[in-house]
């Protein structure tokens, strides 16, 4: 019951901390996009430096450790200036998720085609929504504001949504705690009315 009691306490702190971390990314939107490309460039330098560290650790053995080593530094590089100049990160992050928007548009509508050519029905809401795709990716590109504000948003709805899950679960632990607890009285109550 002591690791119950302790996973209830954690999901209990998780949960309000999440809640509160989400609701700080969409009421204060361009500070929230600004701890993500923080973050980006922490992960990117961490990454590069234990990247480097084993393609010089191993270096006699692995077959590319040149390039490794070389994309490795690009790496670290990358991470300082993303950690050290924040705008450069946020405006790159909202280019590649607008470019990535256009991409998944165009292919959308590409394979919408497939899907007429072999009659399948639906084909053009597929086409439709790769249009809207491609739309709304150059909408973010020119736009770079509103696209770091909404990212932020959705970000913080994100983590909002991963605070009440653990609160679900914190109320499925307390409902199972419960049912073992009753259980439990019974079946003492049951041991000392057979023994007696």
């Amino acid at each position: 019951m002591k690791k119950v009691k302790k996973t209830k306490i954690y999901l209990a702190i998780t949960a309000v901390l999440f809640i509160v971390l989400g609701g700080l990314f969409i009421i204060k939107p361009l500070e929230g996009m600004i701890s993500v490309a923080w973050l980006v460039g922490l992960l990117m330098l961490i990454s590069g430096v234990c990247t480097l560290f084993f393609s010089l650790r191993h270096e006699a053995i692995m077959p590319n450790a040149g390039s490794t080593t070389l994309m490795s530094v690009l790496q670290v590089v990358l991470g300082l200036m993303f950690l050290f100049n924040r705008g450069l990160t946020v405006a790159m992050l909202i280019i590649v998720f607008g470019l990535w928007i256009v991409v998944e548009g165009i292919q959308l509508a590409v394979l919408s085609f497939e899907y007429k050519k072999y009659g399948m029905k639906g084909w053009w809401l597929m086409l439709i929504l790769g249009i809207c795709s491609v739309i709304l990716g150059v909408y973010a590109l020119f736009h770079p504001l509103a696209t770091g504000a909404t990212i932020s948003v959705l970000v913080g709805v994100a983590i909002i949504a991963n605070g009440i899950s653990r609160l679900v679960a914190f109320s499925g632990i307390s409902k199972v705690q419960k049912r073992i607890e009753g259980a439990k009285e019974r079946m003492d109550t049951f041991l000392k009315e057979y023994r007696d």
